[in-house]
């Protein structure tokens, strides 16, 4: 059917081609570029096409370098609103609309064997719409058996609108289905090796005037590539969307489901493009898309991602990616695999309630959520991103990175980042590094709370373990964070310079750490000099820890194996104030010091310390050589230096400048209620006794405990918990005196 240029109105209840079966259109294509379209219309008015069926369509080239293109729906022109709805591109019969080269015995002919073609002209597209018009409607449309049987070409588009719709018009592609049931060819079948690049399933990016956009609870699936092997090159977007740039626009892409797909490529797979600059009146809301069962790529390297974006929104703009849930994802060889990589613009950024799980990859680089511009009162918060693998690449959690930083405040709280690893499936030792979160926004204000992360680990010889790294700051608040079972390797290799560490900060202006609890910290078969840290201090320029708690207890099967419940180097002004640092390590011949910093001047308190610090419990085992409260230096071919192994030893070389130190310091090896970080009783001290009980001083800017217990505003509690316990006092008391001098009594006898 072809309107030319007449006003055909409406379009519905045709059947082009047939319902079932294959080949009741056949067309050749002899010289390559040709293409059947099932509905052409291009129109003044409005153009409502709907209730139609087209299906059993071969499309082919003469010979076996060329091939035919198809188009079930093409919609141009200059009309009125546009309206393509419920209609049947393609039929229930597997491939049925065809392109490619076709045989039947020796001769060319209808209903043949479908033989490979090297034409590369020939993409294949459900709808597309490039007219322009007053609004667009392409809804409950089904696009379902195709199959190409080019090797180059054969690019396929399901719904593509690349027109004009006039301002404050509305744009409406939802509820289509692009593949139809369980079959993994419902939508696409490739049926020979594919290098066709650029394909699409739904693609949005001309309306770029109207100011509601909405891509909504939409289906793709059925996707196959039947060569088996690494032949196939072709790249994915699923759903691209550009088009939101007007000012006042609200976008929505919502509901779609990505359903238990397979797709054999090496080429990369987008499942959301949004990269476009939301207006500073715009709004975008991606929210509550799916993969349904599970998405497998088979094809080795290549990328996944599962939404992404690098366009420059204005401020003022509003972004929200809520309650999407990508899990079960499954890749092979270098596939690196992305959650959410946002950055661009200076938006007001919320996300919350993103699912990111059970991803597995070879030797790709994993990524469950990076952002990387936020302003005004932008938070990431109720996110679970568990179980993340791959085999010898690095694996973060989440990445708050500072591309802009203009948001006051950025408030990153009460995620979950759990079970990332890197660890070969065959060859020990060749994990790469793990971050559960890396923060180096520099906004007005940051805070980063309530957060949860636990089990992260590598095998590698070299490879490091953070939980929470803090790279950069303007003003940054770290709180009432939980980081617990961090692990290097798997207890077989060696692993020379790899380092665990439970909180980090490298840099920054001020940094402020509270309420923090961390324990589970392990090296197993570690043999560097500092491979396992609680709070790792390394930059930055002022850093204030109070009322952490922080147990280091690791093992390994080497001898030079050693510890620090805090290391620090000598650049930060530290402050530590009402902290627990407990550090029972057990091994050979290496450390375990409870506070150690970067190697100083032997009988010199170092500058990098603050003259405020004081009331901290540091525990390292029984005093000795090896157990020590405090220590400088790390490398011992290099040196050590005000090796403390005695509380007593500690507080008097504390006290030997002009503003003493820690001399309110306790010493205590606490039985912890519990270990386990999953327990109510997660690093609680006994109530039965401790000198950790009411044995702090008050800090103005910690008013509660993690659990949001009110501190004591006289004698608070020690560590992050604020318990109604027993104080055990076994200090004595500090005497001080005026000596009296020598008296003559000459009276009185």
């Amino acid at each position: 059917l072809t309107s030319g240029n007449a006003n055909i109105g409406t379009v519905t209840g045709n059947t082009i081609g047939a319902t079932s079966g294959q080949s009741n259109i056949y067309a050749v294509n002899t010289s390559g570029g040709g293409a059947v379209v099932g509905i052409y219309a291009t129109s003044t008015g409005t153009v409502t096409i709907s209730n139609n069926n087209i299906g059993s369509i071969d499309a082919m080239g003469a010979t076996t370098t060329f091939s035919g293109a198809f188009t079930g729906i093409d919609v141009a022109g200059t009309g009125g609103t546009i309206n393509v709805t419920n209609n049947n591109i393609g039929n229930t019969t597997a491939s049925n609309i065809r392109t490619g080269y076709t045989v039947n015995g020796t001769n060319l002919g209808t209903g043949g064997t479908i033989t490979s073609t090297t034409g590369t002209s020939s993409p294949m597209v459900g709808i597309r719409h490039a007219a322009t018009g007053n609004g667009l409607v392409i809804t409950g449309n089904t696009i379902q058996g195709f199959q190409n049987g080019t090797t180059a070409g054969g690019v396929f588009t399901g719904i593509t609108a690349t027109g004009a719709v006039a301002s404050l018009q509305t744009v409406n592609v939802s509820n289509n289905l692009l593949g139809t049931n369980s079959s993994d060819s419902s939508l696409i079948n490739y049926q020979f090796a594919n290098a066709g690049s650029g394909n699409l399933g739904i693609n949005v990016t001309g309306s770029t005037s109207a100011t509601t956009h909405l891509i909504e609870n939409n289906t793709i699936r059925g996707i196959k590539y039947r060569n088996p092997g690494n032949t196939n090159t072709g790249t994915w977007a699923f759903i691209t969307f550009t088009a939101g740039t007007a000012a006042a626009d609200s976008a929505s892409i919502k509901g779609n489901n990505f359903t238990n797909m397979n797709i054999n490529t090496t080429g990369a797979v987008t499942f959301i493009s949004h990269s476009y600059a939301v207006a500073a009146t715009g709004k975008q809301y991606i929210t509550n898309n799916n993969i349904v069962t599970g998405f497998t790529k088979a094809g080795a390297g290549g990328s996944i991602t599962c939404m992404t974006s690098s366009g420059s929104s204005a401020a003022g703009a509003i972004v929200n990616h809520s309650n999407n849930t990508f899990n079960n994802i499954n890749a092979t060889g270098a596939c690196a695999l992305t959650g959410i990589s946002h950055s661009g613009g200076s938006p007001t950024l919320t996300s919350t309630g993103n699912s990111f799980q059970n991803w597995v990859t070879g030797a790709g680089a994993v990524t469950g959520i990076s952002y990387g511009s936020f302003a005004g009162t932008s938070s990431v918060y109720n996110n679970t991103i568990y179980n993340l693998r791959d085999t010898n690449a690095l694996v973060v959690g989440m990445i708050i990175g500072a591309t802009t930083s203009s948001a006051n405040p950025l408030n990153v709280y009460n995620n979950t980042v759990a079970k990332l690893i890197s660890f070969p499936n065959a060859t020990p030792g060749t994990g790469g590094n793990v971050v559960g979160f890396q923060i180096t926004n520099t906004s007005t204000l940051v805070n980063v709370y309530g957060n949860i992360i636990d089990t992260l680990s590598t095998s590698g010889t070299s490879g490091n373990v953070t939980g929470l790294a803090v790279g950069a700051a303007n003003a940054t608040n770290v709180y009432k964070n939980k980081i617990y079972n961090l692990t290097t390797n798997t207890g077989t290799v060696a692993n020379a310079n790899g380092v665990v560490a439970g909180l980090s900060v490298s840099g920054g202006t001020t940094v402020n750490l509270y309420n923090n609890l961390i324990s589970n910290l392990d090296a197993l078969a570690d043999t560097a000099s500092n491979a396992v840290i609680g709070l790792n201090v390394t930059g930055g320029t002022t850093v204030n820890a109070y009322h952490n708690t922080i147990r280091v207890a690791a093992t390994s099967t080497s001898g030079a194996f050693s510890t620090s419940g805090i290391y620090a180097t000598a650049a930060p002004a530290l402050t530590l104030i009402n902290n627990i640092v407990s550090n029972t390590s057990s091994f050979g011949t290496g450390k375990t010091v409870a506070y150690r910093r970067a190697l100083g001047t032997a009988g010199t308190i170092p500058s990098g310390y603050s003259s405020t610090s004081n009331n901290n419990l540091f525990y390292a085992g029984t005093p000795g050589a090896n157990n020590l409260i405090y220590l400088e230096g790390v490398i011992p071919t290099s040196g050590t230096a005000n090796s403390q192994t005695t509380l007593k030893n500690y507080k008097s070389f504390m006290n030997s400048g002009a503003q003493p130190r820690d001399q309110a310091a306790v010493s205590e090896n606490i039985s912890f209620v519990s270990t386990n970080g999953l327990s109510a009783d997660f690093l609680k001290y006994p109530l039965s006794g401790s000198q950790a009980e009411s044995a702090g001083t008050p800090v103005a800017s910690v008013t509660d405990d993690y659990a949001g217990t009110a501190r004591s505003t006289t004698l608070p509690d020690m560590g992050a918990w604020e318990l109604a316990g027993t104080v055990l006092d076994v200090t004595g008391p500090s005497i001080s005196y005026s000596k009296i001098g020598a008296q003559l009594c000459v009276t009185g006898f």
